[in-house]
């Protein structure tokens, strides 16, 4: 053979050797890039135990520093979360960014202050919310997370035992009736709450409580949320609801479709 012809063919087999090469090279990326593990935008539901936040409320409200507990939004639904937070962004490996939204909360004093009860829900003419910073570690299961937000809330002031909390949404709809002649509507601002190093799964815990909107994070353990005023909120992830109260939703639910079909039947 022409030494001439071989060195082309060595030279064109080369050449295709590495473009074939760069393309697995380019298909190997595209397929890890794909595969990346990502944290959808969802919501995060969470309770507050009893005595386990501490507000410090100075002027206008001035009266000092209030223990709470958390008070059920909706048991029937949402079993005991008091707290609602929103992730609106995607946040793929290895670690991202995103707005949070402070979509409900619900407290109400351990005790009274002063003879006053004091609730506090969110106002709603202005948002509560922030950033969080959610990092992958190489599980690919999970990793750390860090936040801060603000809250801009109102607080509920009242004569002690003259409000008992009933329904869902019970603070959110004593704050529609701002303002009442039955009690005080206190707008303030708290923050800015900060939370480090605080860890997080992709999969939910045999006795996390997925909800509507769960996506695929998960927190793990209870989580400080430090405002630098003496004002503390530490909430642990929402238990799934006692097998009673689970008994008692489905029973509810077969009366309402039973009662549907009974109606139907007589059209």
């Amino acid at each position: 053979m022409n030494i001439f012809k071989l060195s082309r063919l060595l030279s064109r087999s080369l050449i295709g050797a590495v473009g074939l090469s760069a393309s697995a090279m380019a298909l190997l990326a595209v397929t890890q890039s794909s595969n990346a593990a990502t944290v959808n935008p969802g919501l995060d539901y969470v309770f507050t135990p009893t005595g386990s936040a501490t507000f410090f409320f100075d002027d206008p409200i001035d009266i000092g520093f209030v223990t709470f507990k958390g008070l059920p939004i909706d048991s029937s639904t949402l079993g005991i979360t008091d707290t609602i937070i929103r992730r609106t962004d995607p946040v793929s490996e290895p670690s991202g960014d995103t707005p949070i939204i402070i979509e409900d909360l619900s407290l109400v004093s351990v005790e009274a202050v002063g003879g006053k009860d004091v609730f506090v829900g969110l106002d709603p003419n202005m948002q509560s919310g922030g950033e969080m910073t959610i990092r992958h570690d190489e599980s690919g299961d999970g990793g750390t997370w860090d936040s801060f937000f603000d809250i801009n809330g109102i607080a509920i002031i009242a004569d002690a035992g003259t409000l008992n909390p009933t329904g869902p949404d019970f603070i959110k709809n004593l704050i529609a009736g701002c303002p009442s002649a039955s009690y005080e509507c206190q707008p303030f601002q708290k923050g800015t709450f900060i939370a480090s190093n605080e860890p997080w799964s992709m999969t939910p815990g045999s006795d996390n409580f997925v909800g509507p909107e769960s996506s695929n994070f998960f927190l793990t353990a209870p989580v400080i949320h430090d405002a630098g005023d003496g004002t503390i909120h530490i909430v642990e992830p929402t238990p799934v609801p006692e097998p009673s109260a689970t008994l008692a939703l489905t029973l509810f639910a077969l009366a309402g479709t039973w009662g549907l079909k009974k109606k139907q039947s007589f059209k």
